[in-house]
């Protein structure tokens, strides 16, 4: 995809859908208040507009998180419940850049912001800006910290741990590993890499002899390992959050031992797995589900109406879960998540409001349940 289609803007234009994961049966509730405890909710207006600010598209967790997020606000729109959605995505992963973006979402007045933040910090002054002009604001996937928002995240510590403890454990907590990390400066690499350090640091067998920057991208993961490996001894583990496929396509491509590597569920990388003998081959994949940003939607719609579940308002903090894929689970995510996506569950209304009601009452959210159909 060149460049200039990835900055775009696309306003009141229902999307058509991009591959996500639907388990048959489970349509979208189209009423806040069944289900899930809900004491009021006041009826959806037609006169909504919810805008959408991506800072990065560079790999296809984004591409298919921006895919989720414009079907369900398509839908949403098809329903009558918001009368129009804008999207602004960059290529460019800067916080200018999505600040200039948020500035033009402003002086278009939309009811509200739905955000994947480039930085923790850098955003906050703009955000602030939307709130004071009356505009809701939702954080999700990569957090910023303005007080007015409302944030909606994976379990990122969770997911580095499994991640590293998956490899640690494989390697028998002994040899050299590689630290692949993401996006820079983004809130979920910072997050990954501390657990990573910190999981390594327990293990004085253990040792890590390079970390580099793969920007949760295969072919620029594949490069970085490219670069490194003609300097290193053998590696017996690689941790990653997302790329793992071209790890193991450069240690292919120079004909080193394939080590240890946490497979992520992008759809190249269950390819692989496949290709390796599928549920037959021990490992396990995980990742942070792209689907959250439909459940950041419905939480925003549900915002907007002013929505209270077991009569509770809406915390401030939702965390929702990740996409893990097992040996015994795997086949049934492979089958719907192709080379050019993501594994990834479209959350409905009603999924989205029962994930509230699990944090309002301090328990875990559900995960996403096997898919058995694409949509």
């Amino acid at each position: 995809m060149q460049t200039a289609t990835l900055n775009r803007r696309v306003r009141h234009v229902a999307k058509k859908t991009v591959v996500v994961a639907l388990a048959v049966g489970i349509g979208v509730a189209s009423v806040l208040a069944t289900g899930c405890g809900s004491s009021s909710s006041a009826k959806a207006k037609k006169t909504y507009t919810i805008g959408f600010s991506d800072s990065y598209i560079g790999n296809s967790w984004r591409k298919t998180m921006v895919s989720a997020w414009e079907d369900v606000a398509a839908q949403a729109q098809r329903q009558g419940m918001i009368s129009g959605y804008t999207v602004d995505v960059s290529a460019e992963n800067t916080a200018a850049s999505q600040i200039a973006d948020l500035d033009s979402l402003i002086l278009k007045h939309v009811n509200a912001i739905d955000i994947d933040a480039a930085d923790p910090s850098a955003l906050n002054p703009t955000i602030q800006k939307a709130c004071a002009a009356g505009i809701t604001v939702v954080v999700f996937d990569s957090l910023a910290s303005a007080p007015c928002e409302y944030n909606l995240e994976d379990s990122f510590t969770a997911w580095g741990n499994y991640e590293a403890d998956g490899v640690l454990s494989a390697i028998n907590d002994t040899g050299n590993v590689i630290i692949v990390q993401g996006v820079v400066g983004s809130e979920p690499n910072d997050i990954d890499m501390s657990v990573w350090k910190a999981d390594v640091a327990k293990y004085p067998n253990v040792n890590i002899v390079a970390t580099v920057v793969g920007e949760q991208d295969a072919t620029t993961a594949q490069q970085a390992i490219e670069a490194v490996l003609p300097s290193l001894p053998s590696v017996q583990g690689v941790i990653i959050g997302e790329g793992s496929s071209g790890v193991v396509a450069a240690f292919q491509a120079q004909k080193r031992t394939v080590p240890v590597v946490d497979f992520d569920t992008t759809g190249t990388t269950l390819a692989l797995w496949e290709s390796l003998g599928g549920a037959s081959y021990a490992t396990s994949g995980s990742l942070t589900d792209p689907g959250q940003s439909s459940a950041a939607f419905w939480e925003t719609l549900a915002l907007l109406n002013g929505t209270k579940v077991d009569g509770k308002a809406i915390p401030k903090m939702l965390t929702f879960p990740l996409v893990i894929i097992t040996d015994a689970t795997f086949q049934a995510w492979y089958s719907v998540t192709p080379v050019t996506a993501t594994a990834a569950w479209l959350w409905t209304q009603a999924e989205t409001m029962a994930g509230i009601a699990a944090n309002l009452n301090g328990q875990t959210a559900a995960a996403p349940p096997v898919p058995t159909s694409a949509i």
